[in-house]
Protein backbone atom coordinates (compact mmCIF):
# COMPACT_ATOMS: atom_id res chain seq x y z
CA UNK A 1 0.00 0.00 0.00
CA UNK A 2 1.55 3.25 -1.13
CA UNK A 3 1.06 6.50 0.71
CA UNK A 4 1.52 9.95 -0.78
CA UNK A 5 2.08 13.03 1.36
CA UNK A 6 -0.96 15.16 2.18
CA UNK A 7 -0.10 18.78 2.94
CA UNK A 8 -1.04 19.91 6.43
CA UNK A 9 -2.42 23.31 7.25
CA UNK A 10 -1.71 24.52 10.77
CA UNK A 11 -3.36 27.90 11.23
CA UNK A 12 -3.19 29.65 14.58
CA UNK A 13 -5.85 32.33 14.50
CA UNK A 14 -5.71 34.80 17.40
CA UNK A 15 -8.38 37.16 16.02
CA UNK A 16 -9.62 40.43 17.47
CA UNK A 17 -12.83 41.89 16.06
CA UNK A 18 -13.46 45.58 16.68
CA UNK A 19 -16.96 46.91 16.00
CA UNK A 20 -16.56 50.65 16.45
CA UNK A 21 -18.87 53.16 14.78
CA UNK A 22 -15.94 54.61 12.83
CA UNK A 23 -15.09 51.23 11.39
CA UNK A 24 -17.73 50.95 8.67
CA UNK A 25 -17.53 48.31 5.96
CA UNK A 26 -17.14 49.30 2.33
CA UNK A 27 -19.83 46.73 1.34
CA UNK A 28 -22.97 45.90 3.33
CA UNK A 29 -23.46 42.65 5.21
CA UNK A 30 -26.17 40.20 4.10
CA UNK A 31 -29.65 41.00 5.38
CA UNK A 32 -29.92 40.23 9.09
CA UNK A 33 -26.17 39.66 9.53
CA UNK A 34 -23.85 41.65 11.79
CA UNK A 35 -20.43 42.53 10.40
CA UNK A 36 -17.15 44.01 11.63
CA UNK A 37 -13.63 44.27 10.35
CA UNK A 38 -11.39 41.60 11.74
CA UNK A 39 -7.94 42.37 13.14
CA UNK A 40 -5.16 40.04 14.17
CA UNK A 41 -3.48 40.18 17.49
CA UNK A 42 -0.02 39.54 16.10
CA UNK A 43 1.09 38.52 12.60
CA UNK A 44 -1.54 37.32 10.17
CA UNK A 45 -1.75 33.51 9.88
CA UNK A 46 -0.46 31.90 6.72
CA UNK A 47 -0.18 28.52 5.08
CA UNK A 48 2.86 26.38 5.62
CA UNK A 49 4.76 26.16 2.38
CA UNK A 50 4.57 22.72 0.80
CA UNK A 51 4.93 20.99 -2.51
CA UNK A 52 1.15 20.84 -2.65
CA UNK A 53 0.71 24.59 -2.52
CA UNK A 54 2.87 27.09 -4.40
CA UNK A 55 2.15 30.09 -2.18
CA UNK A 56 1.92 30.57 1.55
CA UNK A 57 -0.48 33.51 1.26
CA UNK A 58 -4.20 33.39 1.86
CA UNK A 59 -6.12 33.48 -1.44
CA UNK A 60 -8.43 36.39 -2.11
CA UNK A 61 -11.93 35.81 -0.68
CA UNK A 62 -10.68 32.96 1.49
CA UNK A 63 -13.52 32.11 3.85
CA UNK A 64 -13.30 30.52 7.28
CA UNK A 65 -16.77 29.31 8.29
CA UNK A 66 -17.63 29.75 11.95
CA UNK A 67 -20.45 28.70 14.24
CA UNK A 68 -20.60 30.43 17.64
CA UNK A 69 -22.15 28.50 20.53
CA UNK A 70 -24.13 31.16 22.42
CA UNK A 71 -26.27 30.70 25.52
CA UNK A 72 -29.48 30.42 23.49
CA UNK A 73 -28.49 28.90 20.15
CA UNK A 74 -25.71 28.37 17.62
CA UNK A 75 -25.01 31.47 15.53
CA UNK A 76 -23.64 31.04 12.02
CA UNK A 77 -20.64 33.12 11.02
CA UNK A 78 -17.85 33.50 8.50
CA UNK A 79 -14.61 35.44 8.14
CA UNK A 80 -13.68 36.59 4.60
CA UNK A 81 -10.28 37.80 3.44
CA UNK A 82 -9.76 40.71 1.01
CA UNK A 83 -6.32 40.37 -0.58
CA UNK A 84 -6.33 43.89 -2.06
CA UNK A 85 -6.53 45.52 1.37
CA UNK A 86 -5.03 42.62 3.33
CA UNK A 87 -8.00 42.77 5.68
CA UNK A 88 -10.52 40.30 7.05
CA UNK A 89 -14.23 40.84 7.74
CA UNK A 90 -16.26 38.71 10.10
CA UNK A 91 -20.02 38.23 9.62
CA UNK A 92 -22.43 36.54 12.00
CA UNK A 93 -26.13 35.87 11.61
CA UNK A 94 -27.72 36.39 15.02
CA UNK A 95 -27.01 37.89 18.41
CA UNK A 96 -23.84 37.30 20.40
CA UNK A 97 -24.18 38.92 23.79
CA UNK A 98 -21.33 40.75 25.49
CA UNK A 99 -19.42 39.08 28.33
CA UNK A 100 -19.84 35.63 26.81
CA UNK A 101 -17.13 33.01 26.50
CA UNK A 102 -17.86 29.72 24.82
CA UNK A 103 -16.81 27.15 22.27
CA UNK A 104 -17.22 27.43 18.51
CA UNK A 105 -16.41 25.55 15.33
CA UNK A 106 -14.19 26.71 12.48
CA UNK A 107 -13.92 25.22 8.98
CA UNK A 108 -11.83 26.09 5.95
CA UNK A 109 -12.02 24.50 2.50
CA UNK A 110 -8.99 24.67 0.23
CA UNK A 111 -10.45 24.16 -3.21
CA UNK A 112 -13.51 24.86 -5.34
CA UNK A 113 -16.92 24.74 -3.72
CA UNK A 114 -20.43 24.64 -5.11
CA UNK A 115 -23.47 25.91 -3.27
CA UNK A 116 -26.80 24.07 -3.22
CA UNK A 117 -29.57 24.12 -0.63
CA UNK A 118 -27.46 25.95 1.98
CA UNK A 119 -24.77 23.26 1.70
CA UNK A 120 -21.29 23.53 0.24
CA UNK A 121 -20.69 20.42 -1.81
CA UNK A 122 -17.12 19.19 -1.54
CA UNK A 123 -15.35 18.61 -4.83
CA UNK A 124 -12.70 15.99 -5.53
CA UNK A 125 -9.95 18.58 -5.01
CA UNK A 126 -11.36 20.17 -1.86
CA UNK A 127 -9.21 19.78 1.23
CA UNK A 128 -11.13 20.11 4.50
CA UNK A 129 -9.62 21.74 7.58
CA UNK A 130 -11.35 22.19 10.90
CA UNK A 131 -11.16 23.03 14.57
CA UNK A 132 -14.30 21.78 16.31
CA UNK A 133 -13.04 22.91 19.74
CA UNK A 134 -12.20 26.53 18.96
CA UNK A 135 -13.06 29.19 21.54
CA UNK A 136 -14.23 32.79 21.45
CA UNK A 137 -15.04 35.58 23.87
CA UNK A 138 -17.02 38.76 23.28
CA UNK A 139 -16.82 42.03 25.19
CA UNK A 140 -18.13 45.50 24.46
CA UNK A 141 -15.10 45.95 22.16
CA UNK A 142 -15.65 42.91 19.99
CA UNK A 143 -14.97 39.18 19.56
CA UNK A 144 -11.74 37.37 20.29
CA UNK A 145 -11.41 34.03 18.51
CA UNK A 146 -8.75 31.35 18.85
CA UNK A 147 -8.71 28.41 16.46
CA UNK A 148 -6.20 25.92 15.09
CA UNK A 149 -7.18 24.65 11.65
CA UNK A 150 -5.84 21.23 10.72
CA UNK A 151 -6.95 18.57 8.22
CA UNK A 152 -10.13 17.08 9.67
CA UNK A 153 -10.32 13.87 7.64
CA UNK A 154 -8.19 11.46 5.70
CA UNK A 155 -8.00 11.57 1.92
CA UNK A 156 -7.95 8.40 -0.16
CA UNK A 157 -8.21 7.21 -3.74
CA UNK A 158 -8.10 3.75 -5.31
CA UNK A 159 -5.99 2.27 -8.10
CA UNK A 160 -7.17 -0.34 -10.54
CA UNK A 161 -8.37 -1.16 -14.03
CA UNK A 162 -9.69 1.96 -15.80
CA UNK A 163 -13.47 1.94 -16.06
CA UNK A 164 -13.96 -0.43 -13.12
CA UNK A 165 -16.91 0.64 -10.93
CA UNK A 166 -17.24 -0.66 -7.38
CA UNK A 167 -19.06 -0.11 -4.09
CA UNK A 168 -17.10 0.98 -1.02
CA UNK A 169 -18.51 0.76 2.51
CA UNK A 170 -17.26 0.85 6.08
CA UNK A 171 -16.22 4.51 6.10
CA UNK A 172 -17.81 7.85 6.88
CA UNK A 173 -17.63 9.69 3.57
CA UNK A 174 -17.89 13.49 3.82
CA UNK A 175 -19.69 15.20 0.97
CA UNK A 176 -20.75 18.66 2.13
CA UNK A 177 -20.58 21.38 4.74
CA UNK A 178 -24.01 22.45 6.02
CA UNK A 179 -23.91 26.18 6.69
CA UNK A 180 -27.14 26.18 8.69
CA UNK A 181 -25.83 23.71 11.28
CA UNK A 182 -22.14 24.50 11.02
CA UNK A 183 -20.81 20.99 10.47
CA UNK A 184 -19.63 18.52 7.89
CA UNK A 185 -22.23 16.16 6.53
CA UNK A 186 -21.61 12.72 5.16
CA UNK A 187 -22.89 9.21 4.81
CA UNK A 188 -21.88 5.73 5.90
CA UNK A 189 -23.91 4.11 3.09
CA UNK A 190 -22.07 2.38 0.23
CA UNK A 191 -20.24 4.84 -1.97
CA UNK A 192 -19.89 4.20 -5.71
CA UNK A 193 -16.46 4.88 -7.21
CA UNK A 194 -15.16 4.54 -10.76
CA UNK A 195 -11.52 4.07 -11.78
CA UNK A 196 -10.69 6.87 -14.19
CA UNK A 197 -8.54 6.79 -17.35
CA UNK A 198 -5.45 7.52 -15.23
CA UNK A 199 -5.96 4.27 -13.33
CA UNK A 200 -7.11 6.07 -10.17
CA UNK A 201 -10.41 7.18 -8.68
CA UNK A 202 -10.90 10.74 -7.57
CA UNK A 203 -9.88 11.53 -4.01
CA UNK A 204 -12.59 11.23 -1.40
CA UNK A 205 -12.56 12.65 2.13
CA UNK A 206 -13.46 10.11 4.76
CA UNK A 207 -12.72 8.62 8.16
CA UNK A 208 -13.35 5.35 9.91
CA UNK A 209 -16.11 5.26 12.54
CA UNK A 210 -14.80 4.98 16.08
CA UNK A 211 -16.08 1.40 16.43
CA UNK A 212 -14.54 -0.22 13.36
CA UNK A 213 -11.78 -0.04 10.77
CA UNK A 214 -13.34 -2.63 8.43
CA UNK A 215 -13.33 -1.75 4.74
CA UNK A 216 -15.57 -3.60 2.28
CA UNK A 217 -15.24 -3.34 -1.49
CA UNK A 218 -17.58 -5.07 -3.94
CA UNK A 219 -18.06 -5.36 -7.70
CA UNK A 220 -19.46 -7.93 -10.14
CA UNK A 221 -20.17 -10.96 -7.92
CA UNK A 222 -17.21 -10.41 -5.58
CA UNK A 223 -16.97 -8.88 -2.13
CA UNK A 224 -13.63 -8.12 -0.45
CA UNK A 225 -13.11 -7.26 3.21
CA UNK A 226 -10.05 -6.08 5.10
CA UNK A 227 -9.19 -4.73 8.53
CA UNK A 228 -7.34 -1.51 7.71
CA UNK A 229 -4.79 -0.98 10.47
CA UNK A 230 -2.82 1.43 8.31
CA UNK A 231 -3.43 5.09 9.32
CA UNK A 232 -4.37 5.99 5.74
CA UNK A 233 -7.73 7.44 6.82
CA UNK A 234 -6.57 9.12 10.01
CA UNK A 235 -7.01 12.88 10.10
CA UNK A 236 -4.50 14.59 7.85
CA UNK A 237 -3.29 11.44 6.10
CA UNK A 238 -3.51 10.70 2.40
CA UNK A 239 -2.74 7.89 0.01
CA UNK A 240 -4.09 5.26 -2.34
CA UNK A 241 -5.01 1.59 -2.21
CA UNK A 242 -4.92 -0.93 -5.03
CA UNK A 243 -8.26 -2.67 -5.30
CA UNK A 244 -8.20 -6.48 -5.06
CA UNK A 245 -9.18 -8.77 -7.95
CA UNK A 246 -10.41 -12.35 -8.11
CA UNK A 247 -6.90 -13.58 -8.93
CA UNK A 248 -4.98 -11.15 -6.71
CA UNK A 249 -6.63 -10.51 -3.37
CA UNK A 250 -3.90 -8.13 -2.14
CA UNK A 251 -4.54 -9.27 1.41
CA UNK A 252 -8.33 -8.84 1.27
CA UNK A 253 -10.71 -11.67 2.15
CA UNK A 254 -12.86 -12.58 -0.88
CA UNK A 255 -16.45 -13.86 -0.93
CA UNK A 256 -18.66 -14.72 -3.90
CA UNK A 257 -21.79 -12.59 -3.62
CA UNK A 258 -24.73 -11.33 -5.65
CA UNK A 259 -27.28 -8.59 -5.45
CA UNK A 260 -30.08 -9.18 -2.99
CA UNK A 261 -33.47 -10.44 -4.17
CA UNK A 262 -36.87 -9.09 -3.10
CA UNK A 263 -40.40 -10.12 -3.96
CA UNK A 264 -42.84 -8.08 -5.99
CA UNK A 265 -44.64 -5.79 -3.52
CA UNK A 266 -48.37 -5.83 -2.86
CA UNK A 267 -50.52 -2.80 -2.09
CA UNK A 268 -53.49 -2.72 0.26
CA UNK A 269 -55.68 -0.17 2.03
CA UNK A 270 -55.36 2.08 -1.01
CA UNK A 271 -57.00 5.46 -0.40
CA UNK A 272 -57.15 8.73 -2.25
CA UNK A 273 -53.62 9.70 -1.19
CA UNK A 274 -52.13 6.74 0.65
CA UNK A 275 -51.46 3.02 0.50
CA UNK A 276 -49.91 0.21 2.54
CA UNK A 277 -47.07 -1.78 0.93
CA UNK A 278 -45.59 -5.15 1.84
CA UNK A 279 -42.77 -7.29 0.39
CA UNK A 280 -40.34 -10.04 1.40
CA UNK A 281 -36.57 -10.35 1.29
CA UNK A 282 -35.87 -13.48 -0.77
CA UNK A 283 -32.04 -13.45 -0.49
CA UNK A 284 -29.40 -11.14 0.97
CA UNK A 285 -26.94 -12.17 -1.76
CA UNK A 286 -24.56 -13.76 0.77
CA UNK A 287 -23.32 -10.41 2.02
CA UNK A 288 -24.30 -7.75 4.52
CA UNK A 289 -27.75 -6.30 3.97
CA UNK A 290 -27.76 -2.53 4.36
CA UNK A 291 -31.31 -1.41 3.60
CA UNK A 292 -34.72 -2.47 2.29
CA UNK A 293 -37.67 -0.38 1.24
CA UNK A 294 -40.04 0.72 -1.50
CA UNK A 295 -39.84 3.25 -4.32
CA UNK A 296 -42.72 4.52 -6.39
CA UNK A 297 -43.53 6.78 -9.30
CA UNK A 298 -46.08 7.32 -12.07
CA UNK A 299 -43.36 5.95 -14.41
CA UNK A 300 -43.26 2.19 -14.90
CA UNK A 301 -39.78 1.50 -13.43
CA UNK A 302 -39.32 3.58 -10.27
CA UNK A 303 -35.95 3.73 -8.49
CA UNK A 304 -34.67 5.24 -5.25
CA UNK A 305 -34.06 8.42 -7.25
CA UNK A 306 -37.86 8.79 -7.19
CA UNK A 307 -40.01 8.83 -4.07
CA UNK A 308 -38.93 6.10 -1.65
CA UNK A 309 -39.28 4.94 1.94
CA UNK A 310 -36.59 3.06 3.85
CA UNK A 311 -37.47 0.14 6.13
CA UNK A 312 -33.89 -0.56 7.24
CA UNK A 313 -32.11 -3.93 6.93
CA UNK A 314 -34.86 -6.54 7.19
CA UNK A 315 -34.34 -10.29 7.40
CA UNK A 316 -37.80 -11.28 6.12
CA UNK A 317 -41.05 -9.37 5.60
CA UNK A 318 -41.05 -5.58 5.51
CA UNK A 319 -43.85 -3.07 5.08
CA UNK A 320 -44.54 0.65 5.01
CA UNK A 321 -47.42 3.10 4.77
CA UNK A 322 -46.93 5.78 2.15
CA UNK A 323 -48.85 9.05 1.78
CA UNK A 324 -48.84 12.28 -0.19
CA UNK A 325 -50.10 10.55 -3.35
CA UNK A 326 -52.36 12.17 -5.93
CA UNK A 327 -55.96 10.98 -5.99
CA UNK A 328 -57.27 8.91 -8.92
CA UNK A 329 -53.70 8.25 -10.17
CA UNK A 330 -51.95 5.05 -11.24
CA UNK A 331 -48.68 4.42 -9.41
CA UNK A 332 -45.95 1.84 -9.98
CA UNK A 333 -44.05 0.51 -6.99
CA UNK A 334 -40.97 -1.68 -6.60
CA UNK A 335 -39.34 -3.13 -3.53
CA UNK A 336 -35.59 -2.62 -3.25
CA UNK A 337 -32.76 -4.07 -1.19
CA UNK A 338 -29.23 -2.76 -0.77
CA UNK A 339 -26.23 -4.91 0.10
CA UNK A 340 -22.51 -4.35 -0.25
CA UNK A 341 -22.71 -5.01 -3.97
CA UNK A 342 -25.38 -2.44 -4.74
CA UNK A 343 -29.13 -1.94 -5.05
CA UNK A 344 -31.50 -4.59 -6.39
CA UNK A 345 -35.13 -4.04 -7.41
CA UNK A 346 -38.16 -6.30 -7.61
CA UNK A 347 -40.60 -6.51 -10.47
CA UNK A 348 -42.96 -3.54 -10.53
CA UNK A 349 -46.51 -3.70 -9.21
CA UNK A 350 -49.16 -1.04 -9.74
CA UNK A 351 -52.17 0.38 -7.93
CA UNK A 352 -54.53 3.26 -8.57
CA UNK A 353 -55.52 5.67 -5.83
CA UNK A 354 -59.22 6.27 -5.29
CA UNK A 355 -60.89 9.29 -6.85
CA UNK A 356 -61.91 11.98 -4.40
CA UNK A 357 -65.47 13.21 -5.06
CA UNK A 358 -67.93 15.45 -3.26
CA UNK A 359 -70.06 13.78 -0.58
CA UNK A 360 -73.59 12.70 -1.43
CA UNK A 361 -76.71 13.08 0.76
CA UNK A 362 -80.23 11.72 0.86
CA UNK A 363 -83.31 13.88 0.42
CA UNK A 364 -84.27 15.73 3.61
CA UNK A 365 -87.30 14.48 5.54
CA UNK A 366 -89.31 17.17 7.38
CA UNK A 367 -91.66 16.25 10.23
CA UNK A 368 -93.43 17.85 13.21
CA UNK A 369 -93.94 21.11 11.33
CA UNK A 370 -95.26 23.87 13.58
CA UNK A 371 -95.37 27.62 13.13
CA UNK A 372 -91.76 28.29 14.27
CA UNK A 373 -90.15 24.85 14.43
CA UNK A 374 -89.74 21.71 12.38
CA UNK A 375 -87.67 18.51 12.57
CA UNK A 376 -85.24 17.69 9.74
CA UNK A 377 -83.44 14.40 9.05
CA UNK A 378 -81.09 13.22 6.30
CA UNK A 379 -78.23 10.79 5.71
CA UNK A 380 -74.75 11.14 4.19
CA UNK A 381 -74.92 8.34 1.65
CA UNK A 382 -71.35 8.67 0.30
CA UNK A 383 -68.19 10.25 1.73
CA UNK A 384 -66.68 10.50 -1.77
CA UNK A 385 -63.66 8.46 -0.55
CA UNK A 386 -62.77 11.38 1.70
CA UNK A 387 -63.04 12.34 5.36
CA UNK A 388 -66.18 14.08 6.59
CA UNK A 389 -65.25 17.40 8.17
CA UNK A 390 -68.73 18.93 8.52
CA UNK A 391 -72.36 18.21 7.67
CA UNK A 392 -75.81 19.61 8.32
CA UNK A 393 -78.62 21.56 6.69
CA UNK A 394 -78.95 24.86 4.83
CA UNK A 395 -82.29 26.56 4.33
CA UNK A 396 -83.76 29.82 3.08
CA UNK A 397 -86.97 31.31 1.73
CA UNK A 398 -85.58 31.10 -1.81
CA UNK A 399 -84.72 28.09 -3.94
CA UNK A 400 -81.30 26.39 -3.88
CA UNK A 401 -80.04 27.46 -0.43
CA UNK A 402 -76.28 27.22 0.22
CA UNK A 403 -73.73 27.78 2.96
CA UNK A 404 -74.21 31.52 2.36
CA UNK A 405 -77.73 31.18 3.80
CA UNK A 406 -78.85 29.84 7.19
CA UNK A 407 -76.72 26.83 8.14
CA UNK A 408 -77.32 24.32 10.92
CA UNK A 409 -74.26 22.06 11.47
CA UNK A 410 -74.59 18.58 12.91
CA UNK A 411 -70.81 18.00 13.08
CA UNK A 412 -69.18 14.95 11.55
CA UNK A 413 -71.98 12.40 12.04
CA UNK A 414 -73.21 10.75 8.85
CA UNK A 415 -76.77 10.70 10.25
CA UNK A 416 -78.15 14.24 10.30
CA UNK A 417 -80.95 15.15 12.71
CA UNK A 418 -81.87 18.61 13.94
CA UNK A 419 -84.81 20.73 15.15
CA UNK A 420 -85.13 23.90 13.12
CA UNK A 421 -86.08 26.81 15.36
CA UNK A 422 -87.06 30.48 15.08
CA UNK A 423 -88.92 29.94 11.84
CA UNK A 424 -91.51 32.44 10.58
CA UNK A 425 -95.12 31.27 10.66
CA UNK A 426 -96.95 30.61 7.41
CA UNK A 427 -93.71 30.74 5.39
CA UNK A 428 -92.39 28.46 2.66
CA UNK A 429 -88.80 27.30 3.26
CA UNK A 430 -86.40 25.52 0.93
CA UNK A 431 -83.96 23.11 2.58
CA UNK A 432 -81.29 20.61 1.63
CA UNK A 433 -78.51 18.68 3.38
CA UNK A 434 -74.83 19.47 2.90
CA UNK A 435 -71.56 17.65 3.68
CA UNK A 436 -67.92 18.70 3.34
CA UNK A 437 -64.76 16.63 2.73
CA UNK A 438 -61.28 17.38 1.33
CA UNK A 439 -62.77 17.87 -2.15
CA UNK A 440 -65.29 20.49 -1.07
CA UNK A 441 -68.97 20.73 -0.15
CA UNK A 442 -71.72 18.67 -1.75
CA UNK A 443 -75.46 19.27 -1.49
CA UNK A 444 -78.48 17.00 -1.52
CA UNK A 445 -81.73 17.57 -3.35
CA UNK A 446 -83.81 20.63 -2.42
CA UNK A 447 -87.29 20.20 -0.89
CA UNK A 448 -89.71 22.78 0.45
CA UNK A 449 -92.09 22.92 3.40
CA UNK A 450 -94.44 25.54 4.82
CA UNK A 451 -94.69 26.41 8.50
CA UNK A 452 -98.05 26.44 10.31
CA UNK A 453 -99.91 29.76 10.49
CA UNK A 454 -100.93 29.33 14.15
CA UNK A 455 -99.46 31.84 16.61
CA UNK A 456 -96.37 30.40 18.25
CA UNK A 457 -97.75 30.84 21.78
CA UNK A 458 -100.79 28.62 21.12
CA UNK A 459 -98.75 25.60 20.02
CA UNK A 460 -97.50 22.74 22.14
CA UNK A 461 -94.54 20.86 20.67
CA UNK A 462 -94.82 17.09 21.01
CA UNK A 463 -92.32 14.41 20.01
CA UNK A 464 -89.64 15.44 17.56
CA UNK A 465 -85.95 15.97 18.25
CA UNK A 466 -84.54 17.78 21.25
CA UNK A 467 -81.17 19.52 21.45
CA UNK A 468 -79.23 22.69 22.23
CA UNK A 469 -78.14 25.35 19.75
CA UNK A 470 -80.00 23.69 16.89
CA UNK A 471 -77.99 20.47 17.35
CA UNK A 472 -79.80 17.18 17.84
CA UNK A 473 -78.47 14.88 20.56
CA UNK A 474 -79.62 11.25 20.62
Amino acid sequence: MNLSRFHLLWLLLPLWVACSQEDQLSSPAPDGWQACRLYFDGPAPCFEASAQRATAAWPDQACVYLSFDTESKVVDGKAIYDASSDEWTVYYNGVIANNTTSACRAYYFDGPLTLADAQFLLSDSTAVYADTEATYSKSSEGIKLAASLVPSTGRIRFKGEPGRQFQLSGIQHYTAYATNVGQLTGSSAPYTLTIGPSGFTSYIYASFPASSRTLTLAYDNLSFTTQCEHPILDAGRSGFMTIPTETNHNGWEMTKVSLAQVSTPSASEVGTGSASLTAQLVSDGNCQLIDCGFCWSTASQPTVSDAFVSCGPQAADFSANISGLQENTKYYVRAYAVNELGTAYSEAASFTTLPLTLPEMSVVTISNILSTTADATAQVTSLGNGRLSDAGFVFATHANPSLADTKVSTGTNSTLKVKLRNLTPSTTYYIRAYATNEKGTGYGAVISFKTNDKPAGSEIETGGFEGEDNNWNP
